[in-house]
Parts: C-alpha cells; sequence; structure tokens
C-alpha cells in the first residue's frame, strides 16, 4: 500500500512533465522524449513495466538508440532477479549488448552485462565485459571485488546454467554472491530471493 501510494504522489507531482513528453512524442518524436519518459517511469516512479512498454514504442521508432535498449535491459534483469527465468535473462542480455554495441562506452550497460553472466556463473563471457569495463572506470571496486569471485574460477555454459537456476527459481551460491556485490544486504540481513 506504501508502494502505491508513492507512485500515486509523484506521478501526480511528474503529471506535468509526463504530460508534456507525451505531447512530444505525439508531435515530434525524438529519441530522448521516448528516454526520457522511460526514465520517469523507472526511476522516478518505479513502475518497471510502463517504462518497459515505452522504451519498446520508442525502439519501434528508434531502434539504434543505446538508452532504450539499456532500459529494457535494465527491467529484464530486474525481472530475471525476480521469477529466474531465461527468457528474461536472454532478453536483458540481448538488449544490453546492443547498448554496449551501439555506445561501446556504456559503462552501465557492460557492468548490467558483466553482473548478468557472472550471476549465472558464465565467468568466460563475463571477463571480457568485465576488462571493457575496467577500461572505462579503472579500479572499480565493484568490478575488483567481481574479478576475485571469478578468480580461478572456469565457469558453466550459459544454457546448463539457466537450465538450473529455473529448476530451483534462484541463484547458486556463488550467484547470490555476485549479486550482493551490487545489490549489498541491509545490514543485519540477507537478500531475500
Amino acid at each position: 500500500k506504501c508502494s502505491a501510494s508513492f507512485q500515486n504522489i509523484r506521478k501526480m507531482q511528474l503529471q506535468k512533465e509526463i504530460t508534456e513528453i507525451n505531447q512530444a512524442i505525439r508531435k515530434s518524436p525524438t529519441r530522448s522524449h521516448y528516454e526520457r519518459l522511460a526514465g520517469v517511469y523507472l526511476d522516478d516512479l518505479g513502475n518497471k513495466n510502463k517504462a518497459y512498454e515505452v522504451a519498446l514504442e520508442g525502439l519501434n521508432r528508434f531502434p539504434n538508440c543505446d538508452g532504450l535498449h539499456l532500459t529494457c535491459g535494465r527491467v529484464r534483469m530486474e525481472r530475471f532477479h525476480q521469477d529466474f527465468t531465461s527468457n528474461d535473462f536472454s532478453e536483458a542480455v540481448r538488449h544490453l549488448e546492443k547498448s554496449a554495441e551501439l555506445n561501446p562506452g556504456s559503462y552501465k550497460a557492460l557492468l548490467m552485462l558483466a553482473r548478468l553472466y557472472s550471476e549465472i556463473e558464465a565467468f568466460e563471457k563475463a571477463r571480457p565485459v568485465v576488462e571493457k569495463a575496467l577500461q572505462i572506470s579503472p579500479g572499480d571496486p565493484n568490478l575488483q571485488k567481481l574479478l576475485s569471485v571469478m578468480s580461478g574460477v572456469t565457469g558453466r555454459e550459459v544454457d546448463d546454467a539457466l537450465n538450473e537456476i529455473e529448476a530451483r527459481r534462484q541463484l547458486s551460491d556463488r550467484g547470490r554472491e555476485v549479486r550482493q556485490i551490487f545489490e549489498p544486504a541491509p545490514r543485519g540481513g540477507t537478500i531475500l530471493q
């Protein structure tokens, strides 16, 4: 109830901006209109479904927009963390890879991609992505922690790992360890699966 109330209050506060962006999209859409609207829904209102819907609509018009692919990848990654389905994982990876291809300097896309591969222990896929991200942000503490988790471990094949994750509906112990690098548990608590 609190979350819904907060979303309603924030939506009322942002209604003017949402209306203006929607009007601009109807008159003369640009990729930045879609990026901003998806961002409002995702970051300001916490409405992942609406953010994803807006980003997909934007991608229909602007298929080479790295920011919209990043938003779609982020939403699908968050869905993967809820439901642990291979489809969400695959779609997250597809969008994040496209975002990184369109904008090779996109630290966020590379970080999320490295994280996803590492969470399923596909370290052979993760390592080159981590190296690219470290070129953009040398010494990043999260990437350094990730490298230490991967150190000396060969990892898994993507399909095998995803089949197991789907069957048990959660990450492995090492996968949860990786996830905690990026989503530290509150003091005294653990990440809920």
